[in-house]
Order: structure tokens, then sequence, then C-alpha cells
């Protein structure tokens, strides 16, 4: 049965990124233990910045815990080396359910799925927001792919709209890893 480890403390580092001052994890619904472990760095990446305005950032909601877990293991911050596609859509899984666990619908997991989603979609691509270095999120707005991380979302999301509250994981897994 899910259940998160802990409770997280955070010190905060700046304007967005976070230390870990305790291990915080998630056992998913398979039994594998997602541990973050204490001293792991955090910046919210786990969301695209561009997506906040839409689904809400990593920091608050029923969806906060599942965020620290889901940004310690896609690589964000300090943490581990980037991942290996699969290792990613693993992490990915594991978020949609802490999400649940957390309190957040079956309909709004899929939501904040397909954010993560495209937000793996968009580290991986050779033309969006790697060129950039992200070196400034102060004025990440005006770059012009927040505006395509905008549209795929808005794209997948609207051809998966309504089947978000009776479709499975792995139906919706599928559907959005053939869409983007």
């Amino acid at each position: 049965m899910e259940q998160f480890i802990g409770t997280p403390l955070t010190l905060w580092d700046g304007e967005r990124d976070m230390e870990l001052m305790e291990d915080f994890g998630f056992i998913d619904g398979s039994g594998k233990t997602w541990l973050a472990p204490k001293g792991s760095f955090l910046n919210g990446a786990t969301i695209p910045k561009p997506l906040w305005s839409i689904i809400g950032c990593p920091y608050v909601g029923p969806y906060r815990y599942a965020s620290i877990i889901h940004d310690y293991f896609v690589g964000e911050g300090t943490n581990p080396e980037p991942i290996s596609h699969q290792a990613r859509r693993a992490a990915d899984k594991m978020f949609y359910e802490a999400c649940i666990h957390g309190g957040c619908t079956k309909r709004f997991a899929g939501i904040l799925y397909i954010g993560v989603t495209i937000g793996s979609w968009a580290s991986k691509s050779q033309t969006i927001l790697r060129n950039y270095q992200m070196k400034s999120f102060d004025n990440i707005e005006t770059i012009p792919e927040d505006i395509l991380i905008q549209l795929k979302f808005d794209q997948t999301y609207g051809e998966l709209e309504n089947q978000l509250d009776t479709i499975s994981f792995q139906e919706l897994e599928q559907k959005v890893h053939q869409i983007i």
C-alpha cells in the first residue's frame, strides 16, 4: 500500500531552491521505496515553470510531497546524474501515484502527470530549454520555448480531458507518450 515516509523538512536557499533536511520518501503501489536523502537539493522543476499558472507550482497543494520526491529522482538540483528514459517514466508513474495518495483526484493527478511528462519531453529536446541553460528564471516567460511547452500541454490535455476521470494509468501513460 502506498505511503509517505516521514514529513518533509526543507530549508529555503534562495527564491526557489530548497535543501532537504531529513530523509523523505514514498512507497509506491508495487512496494518500491523512493527515498530522497537528507541533503538533497530541490528546485521545483518537477512541474515546468511555464505551466505553474495553469496547474500550479510544485510547492503548494496536495501534490507538493510528490513533487519533492519526483524532483530528486529526475535529477534536478544537485541530485543524481541525468536518468534513463525508462527510469524517468518510472519516476513519473511514482509521481502520479504519490499525487493521488497525497489527496489529488485521479483527474488532477492525470493533469499533473501530463505536466511532468511534458517537462521531461522539453528537457530532452535539443531545441527546447537546453539551449538557454535556464540561466535566469526571471525572464523565462519571454522565450518562445515556454509558449511551445504551453501549447504541447494544451494539445495533450485537450485530447485526454474527457478521459482523465476513468482512464487507467497504463492507458494514460501510453496516450500521453503517443501525443508528445
